[in-house]
């Protein structure tokens, strides 16, 4: 363990540590921006319930209101239109965009009527259900507030929400206003249809896209770790390898041998530090050399003065001499 601390703890154990994090927090990233973009998106694909059903109560009535105008109602038009549409499955028109709410299928176990505002059917579908034209329309009693969305598009209520009741297997029936224009004009009609619940989104598998991506991340650190190590240790062998030129030719030049020079062809850092040291072992080699010059000039004058010194003590002592034979003769 200390040894695997120790390597860590140099230049290539750190380069080969950084180079594995960087690679795996980079893939860790890229998995939190594509969570991230879901996420966003996931805001309009995911079913707005109120956008859903809107789309049923802003789609129907003109389709059916062109059958039912005061003085020209065309009740076979009106029964083939209904067919027709119960046949396509679809309440709703396709999603025009990719925050558009999908389309609403119909629930082909109901039967889809068109009521009076008397609630006299006036037209059916399926075929199964055309013995109902003509009739009184009885809300179903399985449904809570069958009644109180019925009551609602009487009076004209445009809202989904308001117009619609959640059926005990999870759709939902709605009684559809149809007014006599666009907008205005009393109430000509109303569109009974069941729909099927809106579509869960991404939303609702959240949790299981967060617990996949946790998962991937993890099988892809596995994966690419190794790849991370290896390039960080191709990455720092040569880094190592010039450094410890420098520090070889540091160690030389402490003792004196000028004749190790750092070579290195790069145009980094590394190789202006070295060319740095070349400079500074040149002006070192230069002072070292200017000093024993001025060493071996000192040395000379200390001889040259010794000298001098020398032959003059000997002059004067021939001259004592000289003098003492003088006066001995």
């Amino acid at each position: 363990m200390k040894r695997i601390l120790a390597f860590f703890q140099t230049l290539r154990g750190k380069l080969i540590l950084t180079y594995t994090s960087v690679t795996v927090l980079a893939l860790l990233a890229l998995e939190i921006m594509i969570l991230l973009l879901v996420f966003l998106f996931s805001g309009g694909m995911s079913s707005d319930t109120h956008a859903y059903l809107s789309d049923v109560v802003s789609i129907l009535p003109p389709q059916a209101r062109l059958y039912l105008q005061p003085g020209s109602i065309d009740l076979p038009g009106l029964q083939a239109w209904l067919q027709s549409t119960y046949d396509a499955g679809y309440a709703s028109l396709p999603p025009q965009g990719l925050f558009d709410s999908p389309a609403a299928p119909i629930v082909k176990s109901d039967p889809m009527v068109v009521i009076s505002p008397e609630g006299t059917v006036l037209a059916a579908a399926p075929d199964s259900a055309k013995s109902l034209v003509g009739r009184q329309y009885s809300p179903p009693s399985n449904v809570t507030r069958s009644q109180d969305i019925l009551d609602n598009a009487l009076q004209l209520d445009l809202q989904p929400l308001d117009v619609s009741a959640l059926k005990p297997d999870g759709n939902y029936l709605m009684a559809v206003p149809v007014r006599q224009s666009q907008g205005e004009g009393p109430l000509v009609a109303i569109i009974i249809v069941s729909v099927k619940a809106p579509p869960a989104g991404v939303r609702a598998y959240w949790p299981v896209a967060v617990g996949i991506v946790l998962a991937t991340a993890f099988v892809l650190l596995l994966a690419v770790a190794p790849f991370g190590a290896l390039f960080g240790f191709i990455m720092s062998h040569g880094l190592t390898r010039r450094l410890k030129d420098l520090t070889r030719a540091a160690d030389a030049w402490s003792e004196g041998d000028f004749s190790v020079q750092p070579r290195d062809r790069s145009k980094d850092e590394i190789s202006y530090l070295g060319m740095r040291m070349r400079r500074m072992a040149e002006h070192v080699q230069a002072l070292l050399q200017t000093q024993q010059e001025l060493a071996l000039l000192e040395e000379r004058n200390r001889l040259a003065r010794e000298l001098h010194d020398t032959v003059k003590q000997e002059t004067f002592a021939t001259l004592m001499q000289v003098r003492a034979a003088k006066n001995l003769l």
